[in-house]
């Protein structure tokens, strides 16, 4: 069953998280920034619909953790685009992506930038990334309040033979719509930069059922 976890915190640990927000003003970005966000607009599957109410659903969890799995599964109940780290990162790259923290940096920074334009114009959003530090978080928990939009956090586990098994897989099969080049050492290695989320937050195991836990971000949409 997916769990819902509300931390508690002190008021001083409160000003940690308090960072600069990023401000996405187009008119003072160079031609390449504002191309790359027209470039990957242009690469995702958009949806008509669109509310005055917008929805941002945060998902949070390590590579082989079903995020993408999960965000799929979502969009087949809710009208909803999907921003995807990886893909960001493979429209916007000129030649194979590095995975350095510059290169890094950018694709969210894009990709924030997309975010903040499809919420901005009333479509539900989907942050499909491993999202694993909370100050990165913030980012995103201040897009949300800039663009009134609804925030939900999700963050996904798995035991870790699935995971394995999960990414093995990924090397042997290629599926087509799987566009992480993360392994089992990457897994391991990010595990370093996971922290712990400071809102309200669920957690869903992927290697369980997932209807209970679509159906309880489904609620929290409306």
């Amino acid at each position: 069953m997916p769990r819902l976890i509300i931390p508690e915190f002190n008021q001083s640990e409160k000003s940690i998280f308090l960072i600069p927000v990023f401000s996405y003003n187009f008119g003072v970005w160079s031609n390449n920034f504002r191309l790359s966000v027209e470039k990957t607009l242009r690469a995702l599957a958009l949806t008509d619909q669109t509310t005055a109410a917008p929805v941002l659903i945060v998902l949070s969890g390590l590579p082989g953790t079903g995020k993408s799995y999960l965000a799929r599964r979502l969009t087949q109940r809710l009208p909803c685009v999907v921003v995807e780290s990886d893909l960001v990162r493979k429209v916007i790259s000129d030649s194979q992506p590095s995975y350095s923290s510059a290169e890094s940096a950018y694709v969210h920074h894009v990709a924030r930038a997309v975010m903040q334009r499809l919420l901005e114009s009333g479509h539900h959003v989907i942050s499909d990334a491993t999202n694993l530090a909370e100050w990165h978080r913030e980012l995103l928990y201040h897009l949300a309040d800039k663009t009134n939009a609804r925030l939900i956090i999700v963050q996904t586990i798995a035991p870790d033979h699935v995971v394995r098994e999960r990414l093995q897989r990924r090397l042997e099969n290629h599926d087509p719509v799987d566009l992480s080049d993360a392994d089992w050492n990457v897994h391991e290695s990010l595990k370093a930069e996971l922290e712990p989320i400071r809102r309200a937050y669920l957690v869903v195991d992927t290697s369980q059922d997932l209807e209970p836990a679509i159906c309880k971000i489904l609620r929290a949409a409306q």
